[in-house]
């Protein structure tokens, strides 16, 4: 039960899904989340499931798993802006979003300054799941 409140503590307050466009470069999909940190954890490592979905039909265009390290840790109270890009995570390179899109973000999992991870609710089977995150996304 504590390991499921530390991840419910951390928070997505917003998250947007937008193309960056450069002249000499593809398209990079970048994720722009607002998270707050409401855990008594300084986090250093932030897993995350992705959704991002038609306005109207609520057409699923992907729905994706993606990790990124913060550049400095996230400390208890808490709250950043993070620009992620997620060419690098599964189908997110290829998705070009129609206008009005909605874009939902989950927090799975967090990593904290003193090398411990946490999964939304912990069991030997999420345990398999976080050591199988661990190796793609390293």
């Amino acid at each position: 039960m504590a390991v499921k409140s530390k991840t419910c503590a951390v928070k997505v307050l917003n998250a947007e899904f937008y193309k960056q466009y450069t002249s000499d470069t593809l398209p990079i999909s970048t994720a722009k989340l607002t998270i707050k940190n409401e855990s008594t954890c300084t986090i250093t490592k932030i897993y995350c499931k992705g959704k991002l979905t038609t306005h109207n039909t609520n057409t699923v265009l992907i729905e994706d798993s993606f990790s990124f390290d913060l550049a400095s840790s996230l400390a208890p109270g808490e709250q950043n802006i993070y620009d992620i890009p997620l060419n690098s995570f599964g189908g997110w390179a290829k998705v070009f979003p129609p206008d009005l899109s909605v874009f939902c973000v989950v927090i799975d999992g967090i990593e904290t300054t003193d090398g411990k991870a946490f999964v939304s609710s912990f069991s030997s089977k999420d345990q398999k799941r976080l050591d199988k995150l661990k190796k793609k996304y390293t």
